[in-house]
Protein backbone atom coordinates (compact mmCIF):
# COMPACT_ATOMS: atom_id res chain seq x y z
CA UNK A 1 0.00 0.00 0.00
CA UNK A 2 2.93 2.34 -0.54
CA UNK A 3 4.24 2.15 3.01
CA UNK A 4 7.63 1.31 4.44
CA UNK A 5 7.98 -2.32 5.53
CA UNK A 6 8.48 -2.57 9.28
CA UNK A 7 11.62 -4.69 9.57
CA UNK A 8 10.86 -5.28 13.23
CA UNK A 9 8.11 -7.63 12.04
CA UNK A 10 10.66 -9.95 10.45
CA UNK A 11 11.59 -11.40 13.84
CA UNK A 12 7.91 -11.80 14.72
CA UNK A 13 7.20 -13.71 11.49
CA UNK A 14 10.11 -16.07 12.09
CA UNK A 15 8.99 -16.68 15.68
CA UNK A 16 5.40 -17.50 14.75
CA UNK A 17 5.91 -19.32 11.44
CA UNK A 18 8.19 -22.25 12.15
CA UNK A 19 8.55 -23.32 8.51
CA UNK A 20 9.30 -19.83 7.20
CA UNK A 21 12.59 -19.91 5.29
CA UNK A 22 12.87 -16.31 4.11
CA UNK A 23 10.98 -13.05 3.73
CA UNK A 24 11.50 -11.34 0.39
CA UNK A 25 11.15 -7.55 0.42
CA UNK A 26 10.57 -5.69 -2.84
CA UNK A 27 10.61 -2.04 -3.83
CA UNK A 28 8.83 -0.67 -6.87
CA UNK A 29 6.40 1.80 -8.40
CA UNK A 30 3.27 1.51 -10.51
CA UNK A 31 5.08 3.45 -13.23
CA UNK A 32 7.88 0.93 -13.64
CA UNK A 33 7.18 -2.20 -11.61
CA UNK A 34 9.81 -3.89 -9.45
CA UNK A 35 13.07 -1.94 -9.13
CA UNK A 36 14.84 -3.60 -6.20
CA UNK A 37 14.55 -6.85 -4.28
CA UNK A 38 16.22 -8.57 -1.33
CA UNK A 39 16.36 -11.81 -3.32
CA UNK A 40 18.12 -12.63 -6.58
CA UNK A 41 15.18 -12.96 -8.98
CA UNK A 42 17.21 -12.90 -12.19
CA UNK A 43 16.66 -15.55 -14.88
CA UNK A 44 18.96 -18.53 -14.62
CA UNK A 45 19.47 -21.45 -16.97
CA UNK A 46 16.74 -20.13 -19.30
CA UNK A 47 13.90 -20.61 -16.84
CA UNK A 48 11.68 -18.29 -14.86
CA UNK A 49 12.10 -18.50 -11.11
CA UNK A 50 9.25 -19.14 -8.70
CA UNK A 51 9.09 -18.81 -4.92
CA UNK A 52 9.46 -22.59 -4.71
CA UNK A 53 12.53 -22.62 -6.96
CA UNK A 54 15.78 -23.44 -5.16
CA UNK A 55 17.52 -20.68 -7.15
CA UNK A 56 15.45 -17.99 -5.42
CA UNK A 57 17.42 -16.92 -2.40
CA UNK A 58 18.00 -13.81 -0.36
CA UNK A 59 21.16 -11.92 -1.30
CA UNK A 60 24.13 -12.91 0.84
CA UNK A 61 24.64 -10.54 3.78
CA UNK A 62 21.55 -8.55 2.84
CA UNK A 63 21.14 -5.90 5.58
CA UNK A 64 18.01 -6.15 7.68
CA UNK A 65 16.63 -2.74 6.69
CA UNK A 66 17.57 -2.85 3.02
CA UNK A 67 15.18 -3.06 0.06
CA UNK A 68 17.74 -5.20 -1.75
CA UNK A 69 19.70 -4.62 -4.93
CA UNK A 70 18.76 -3.13 -8.30
CA UNK A 71 16.87 -5.29 -10.74
CA UNK A 72 18.51 -5.95 -14.10
CA UNK A 73 18.01 -3.08 -16.53
CA UNK A 74 17.64 -0.37 -13.87
CA UNK A 75 19.95 2.48 -12.94
CA UNK A 76 19.80 4.59 -9.79
CA UNK A 77 20.99 8.02 -8.77
CA UNK A 78 20.36 10.02 -5.61
CA UNK A 79 19.38 13.68 -5.80
CA UNK A 80 19.46 16.29 -3.07
CA UNK A 81 15.83 17.01 -2.08
CA UNK A 82 14.51 20.38 -3.27
CA UNK A 83 17.47 20.71 -5.62
CA UNK A 84 18.43 19.89 -9.19
CA UNK A 85 22.01 19.17 -8.18
CA UNK A 86 22.75 15.43 -8.39
CA UNK A 87 24.53 13.60 -5.64
CA UNK A 88 27.09 10.97 -6.75
CA UNK A 89 25.26 8.20 -8.57
CA UNK A 90 25.30 4.47 -8.04
CA UNK A 91 26.49 3.71 -11.57
CA UNK A 92 29.65 5.77 -10.87
CA UNK A 93 30.28 3.87 -7.60
CA UNK A 94 30.57 7.14 -5.67
CA UNK A 95 29.02 8.49 -2.49
CA UNK A 96 27.46 5.53 -0.71
CA UNK A 97 25.50 6.51 2.37
CA UNK A 98 24.44 9.92 1.06
CA UNK A 99 20.71 10.43 1.64
CA UNK A 100 18.47 12.04 -0.96
CA UNK A 101 15.58 11.41 -3.34
CA UNK A 102 15.78 8.16 -5.30
CA UNK A 103 15.72 8.50 -9.11
CA UNK A 104 15.54 5.50 -11.45
CA UNK A 105 16.04 4.97 -15.16
CA UNK A 106 15.11 1.95 -17.27
CA UNK A 107 13.55 0.94 -20.60
CA UNK A 108 10.69 -0.50 -18.53
CA UNK A 109 9.57 2.86 -17.10
CA UNK A 110 6.52 4.53 -18.61
CA UNK A 111 7.15 7.94 -20.17
CA UNK A 112 4.05 9.96 -19.28
CA UNK A 113 0.66 10.10 -17.56
CA UNK A 114 -2.28 10.08 -19.93
CA UNK A 115 -3.82 13.56 -20.35
CA UNK A 116 -1.83 14.92 -17.43
CA UNK A 117 1.16 16.94 -18.71
CA UNK A 118 1.70 18.72 -15.38
CA UNK A 119 2.09 15.45 -13.46
CA UNK A 120 4.32 14.12 -16.24
CA UNK A 121 6.63 17.14 -16.00
CA UNK A 122 6.81 16.81 -12.22
CA UNK A 123 7.68 13.11 -12.28
CA UNK A 124 9.83 12.47 -15.37
CA UNK A 125 13.03 14.31 -16.32
CA UNK A 126 13.89 15.26 -19.90
CA UNK A 127 16.66 12.67 -19.97
CA UNK A 128 14.45 9.75 -18.90
CA UNK A 129 14.74 9.54 -15.10
CA UNK A 130 11.73 9.10 -12.84
CA UNK A 131 11.51 10.98 -9.55
CA UNK A 132 10.16 8.55 -6.96
CA UNK A 133 9.33 11.00 -4.19
CA UNK A 134 11.12 8.57 -1.86
CA UNK A 135 14.01 9.35 0.46
CA UNK A 136 16.81 6.82 0.57
CA UNK A 137 20.41 5.87 -0.18
CA UNK A 138 22.63 2.96 -1.21
CA UNK A 139 25.65 1.43 0.52
CA UNK A 140 29.08 0.31 -0.68
CA UNK A 141 27.76 -3.14 -1.55
CA UNK A 142 24.98 -1.76 -3.76
CA UNK A 143 22.15 -2.43 -1.31
CA UNK A 144 19.38 0.17 -1.50
CA UNK A 145 17.56 1.65 1.48
CA UNK A 146 14.13 3.23 1.26
CA UNK A 147 13.76 5.48 4.30
CA UNK A 148 10.44 7.25 3.83
CA UNK A 149 8.17 9.15 1.50
CA UNK A 150 9.43 12.71 1.05
CA UNK A 151 5.97 14.04 1.86
CA UNK A 152 6.32 12.51 5.34
CA UNK A 153 9.76 13.99 6.00
CA UNK A 154 10.34 17.39 7.53
CA UNK A 155 13.19 19.74 8.36
CA UNK A 156 14.33 19.79 11.96
CA UNK A 157 17.30 21.91 13.02
CA UNK A 158 18.18 22.39 9.34
CA UNK A 159 18.25 18.69 8.42
CA UNK A 160 15.77 16.40 6.66
CA UNK A 161 14.24 14.00 9.18
CA UNK A 162 12.71 10.69 8.07
CA UNK A 163 10.08 9.65 10.65
CA UNK A 164 10.75 6.00 9.90
CA UNK A 165 14.26 6.30 11.35
CA UNK A 166 12.77 7.29 14.71
CA UNK A 167 9.93 4.77 14.45
CA UNK A 168 12.50 2.04 13.85
CA UNK A 169 14.01 2.72 17.28
CA UNK A 170 10.60 2.82 18.95
CA UNK A 171 9.67 -0.57 17.49
CA UNK A 172 12.67 -2.16 19.20
CA UNK A 173 11.11 -1.53 22.60
CA UNK A 174 9.17 -4.64 23.72
CA UNK A 175 6.19 -2.58 24.96
CA UNK A 176 5.49 -0.87 21.62
CA UNK A 177 2.75 -2.25 19.37
CA UNK A 178 2.60 0.58 16.83
CA UNK A 179 3.92 4.12 16.48
CA UNK A 180 3.85 7.18 14.25
CA UNK A 181 6.24 10.14 14.27
CA UNK A 182 5.27 13.54 12.84
CA UNK A 183 6.84 16.99 12.68
CA UNK A 184 5.25 19.67 14.84
CA UNK A 185 5.77 23.32 13.93
CA UNK A 186 8.23 25.08 16.22
CA UNK A 187 6.46 28.09 17.78
CA UNK A 188 9.75 30.01 17.95
CA UNK A 189 10.70 29.20 14.34
CA UNK A 190 7.73 28.53 11.99
CA UNK A 191 10.08 27.22 9.29
CA UNK A 192 11.28 24.45 11.59
CA UNK A 193 9.51 21.32 12.81
CA UNK A 194 10.28 19.18 15.83
CA UNK A 195 9.69 15.41 16.05
CA UNK A 196 6.86 14.05 18.18
CA UNK A 197 5.84 10.40 18.56
CA UNK A 198 2.40 8.87 19.02
CA UNK A 199 2.61 5.35 20.42
CA UNK A 200 0.16 2.47 20.87
CA UNK A 201 1.31 0.05 23.54
CA UNK A 202 0.84 -3.69 23.45
CA UNK A 203 -2.12 -4.95 25.41
CA UNK A 204 -3.85 -8.17 26.34
CA UNK A 205 -3.00 -11.22 28.40
CA UNK A 206 0.65 -12.06 28.79
CA UNK A 207 1.89 -8.51 28.14
CA UNK A 208 4.42 -7.76 30.85
CA UNK A 209 6.63 -5.11 29.26
CA UNK A 210 5.01 -1.99 30.59
CA UNK A 211 6.64 1.43 30.53
CA UNK A 212 5.84 5.09 31.09
CA UNK A 213 5.95 7.84 28.49
CA UNK A 214 9.09 9.24 30.12
CA UNK A 215 10.83 5.86 30.13
CA UNK A 216 10.10 5.27 26.46
CA UNK A 217 11.12 8.83 25.55
CA UNK A 218 14.47 8.46 27.31
CA UNK A 219 14.99 5.02 25.73
CA UNK A 220 14.40 6.42 22.24
CA UNK A 221 16.30 9.71 22.52
CA UNK A 222 19.35 7.93 23.89
CA UNK A 223 19.72 6.18 20.50
CA UNK A 224 19.07 9.19 18.23
CA UNK A 225 21.21 11.98 16.84
CA UNK A 226 20.46 15.47 18.12
CA UNK A 227 18.36 16.52 15.09
CA UNK A 228 16.27 13.33 15.36
CA UNK A 229 15.49 13.48 19.08
CA UNK A 230 11.83 13.69 20.08
CA UNK A 231 12.00 17.33 21.13
CA UNK A 232 8.18 17.63 21.18
CA UNK A 233 7.91 14.54 23.30
CA UNK A 234 5.93 11.33 23.12
CA UNK A 235 2.36 10.42 24.01
CA UNK A 236 0.45 7.16 24.34
CA UNK A 237 -2.77 6.80 22.32
CA UNK A 238 -5.32 4.04 21.83
CA UNK A 239 -5.57 4.35 18.05
CA UNK A 240 -4.48 6.37 15.02
CA UNK A 241 -6.72 8.26 12.56
CA UNK A 242 -6.56 6.30 9.31
CA UNK A 243 -7.75 6.65 5.73
CA UNK A 244 -10.92 4.65 5.06
CA UNK A 245 -9.75 2.92 1.86
CA UNK A 246 -6.00 2.41 2.32
CA UNK A 247 -5.76 2.19 6.09
CA UNK A 248 -2.77 4.57 6.07
CA UNK A 249 -2.24 6.71 9.14
CA UNK A 250 -3.42 10.29 8.60
CA UNK A 251 -0.29 12.02 9.83
CA UNK A 252 -1.66 15.48 9.12
CA UNK A 253 -4.45 14.89 11.64
CA UNK A 254 -1.93 13.97 14.31
CA UNK A 255 -0.03 17.17 13.53
CA UNK A 256 -3.23 19.23 13.71
CA UNK A 257 -4.21 17.71 17.05
CA UNK A 258 -0.95 18.89 18.57
CA UNK A 259 -0.90 22.27 16.84
CA UNK A 260 -4.49 23.03 17.86
CA UNK A 261 -3.77 22.01 21.46
CA UNK A 262 -0.73 24.30 21.52
CA UNK A 263 -2.73 27.18 20.07
CA UNK A 264 -5.46 26.69 22.66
Amino acid sequence: MGELFNAALVDVFHQRLENLQAIVIMYGLNECGLMACTADVSLRHGKTLTYKDSDLKVWDKCPKYSSGKLMAGFRLKVMEPESDQPMPSLQENLGPGQIGELYFKSPFICTEYMNNPEKTAETFTDDGWIRTGDLGYYDQSGFIYFLDRLIYTFKSLGKHVAPSEIERILYTHPAVHDCCVVGITDATDPGNKLPKAFVILKSGEGVVNKCSERELLDYTNAQLDEDYKLLRGLVFVDTFPTAYVTGKVLRSELENITNNASAG
